[in-house]
């Protein structure tokens, strides 16, 4: 059993990665999935890390939960507040992966268990991580599944199979929310929804930042990006390749990844060129994340915080410019003021 985590202090990050690399064992050989990269998340901010499919975005989420294959070679730092993760026993892990640190999947269909009722998936969180009674745990049960579905004594009733899916993603949200945990992987939440549980999907992961959640977006749609992210990490073949603040990615990205993803989520189909496969490097020169080199004066709330750079050169597209470095505080948790939201090409209101 982990012993719970003191709070964090207002600037330091709920979740520090530090040079992460992670590589897939397959019968062709090794294939590197993840290259080298480092980022903080803090509280009440959402971090959106985007790019194009198999990027790493969502082996990275993986990472973070110790959800990866058992061939998968992970190396590097991953830390929950003074909690090391990435040397956390499974136990240990379990009750952190529910109890601090949700995930919201990319299907819930696969997710949730197709051999237990939603009832029980959600009663479970409260025997196990809150010691609930049986029938504190019902009761509990059908609140949270009453907060974002209109008929749960239906649902607690139902099996996964019996779900659509827009009514699995609300269930899926409602049980990483359950705990009221500190961090919230959002794995492309909102892709394959129709309109109205799209929305709803947004505006509960925006309350969940606002009651102090920190919030790792993982997407390749920029409408999104644009409604929630305060931050915006870009990654490339693995490595991250810029960062930011989302007004400034919008409007001077420094690479054209961002600009091929807007116009693919407003056409709605994948930018042009993909991004190359196991050890192949592109020739064209390193591009250098945009990384603080010197402490800054403080700034107005909801700016960019610093990502770190890569000790080794990542993969980058032919095309790509290097930018100059940039330099960033830490984060501040106080009141957030109302932000000019950048123009986005799925005009989420």
């Amino acid at each position: 059993m982990t012993t719970a985590p003191e709070p964090p202090a207002p600037t330091e990050p709920l979740l520090t990665v530090r040079h992460l690399t992670a590589t897939y064992s397959t019968n062709e050989g090794p294939v590197p999935a993840v290259r080298d990269i480092s980022f903080d998340l803090y509280p009440r901010e959402v971090l959106a890390l985007v790019g194009e499919s198999a990027a790493g975005k969502s082996t990275v989420a993986h990472a973070i939960l110790n959800l990866l294959p058992q061939q998968t070679t992970v190396h590097g730092d991953i830390r929950y507040l003074d909690i090391d993760l990435t040397h956390t026993d499974p136990e240990a892990m379990r009750q952190i992966a529910s109890r601090h640190i949700a995930m919201i999947f990319q299907e819930p269909l696969a997710a949730l268990t197709p051999t237990l009722s939603i009832g029980e998936q959600v009663d479970e969180l409260f025997t196990v991580h809150r010691h609930f009674t049986k029938n504190e745990a019902i009761a509990a049960a059908y609140r949270t599944l009453g907060a974002v579905l209109p008929d749960p004594a239906r649902i607690v009733e139902s099996y996964t199979h019996q779900l659509s899916g827009g009514m699995a993603q609300h269930v899926m949200i409602a049980m990483a929310t359950a705990l009221g945990p500190d961090i919230i992987i959002a794995d492309e939440a909102t892709s394959n929804l129709d309109p109205g549980t799209r929305q709803e999907t947004i505006s509960r992961i925006e309350g969940m930042r606002d009651d102090g959640t920190g919030v790792l977006l993982i997407t390749h749609d920029f409408g999104v990006v644009a409604r929630l992210a305060d931050r915006v990490a870009v990654m490339y073949a693995g490595a991250i390749v810029e960062t930011g603040d989302v007004s400034t990615i919008f409007a001077a990205p420094a690479t054209p990844i961002p600009s091929a993803c807007s116009k693919a989520s407003q056409a709605s189909t994948a930018a042009s060129g993909s991004p190359p496969c196991g050890d192949s490097r592109p020739t064209s020169p390193r591009l250098a994340p945009n990384v603080p080199s010197s402490p800054a004066a403080p700034r107005p709330p909801r700016s960019a915080a610093p990502i770190l750079p890569p000790s080794s050169s990542p993969p980058t597209p032919a095309s790509m410019a290097t930018p100059s470095p940039a330099t960033t505080p830490s984060p501040s948790t106080a009141a957030r003021p109302a932000r000019t939201k950048p123009c986005c090409s799925r005009g989420l209101h």
